[in-house]
């Protein structure tokens, strides 16, 4: 192989991981900004939030989860 069809070899290929196992924020970025759950857990980010699939709202939240009151 020439010197271009490996490195085009390799791009189709994780292009195709990348479509095949539906990630689609490859190389980004997730800053430090903590949100509290509808769950009562503080996230990092809404991004960890919203991939728990869980509402969010800004800021640490003030009572951990076992202090929540909530009956199970």
């Amino acid at each position: 192989m020439n010197r271009i069809a490996i490195p085009l070899l390799i791009l189709y290929l994780v292009m195709l991981i990348i479509t095949l196992t539906g990630c689609q924020k490859v190389g980004m970025i997730v800053y430090e900004e903590p949100v509290c759950g509808a769950n009562h857990i503080t996230y990092s980010s809404a991004y960890f939030a919203e991939r728990a699939g869980v509402d969010s709202i800004q800021g640490k939240c003030l009572k951990p989860a076992s202090d929540c009151g909530c009956s199970k």
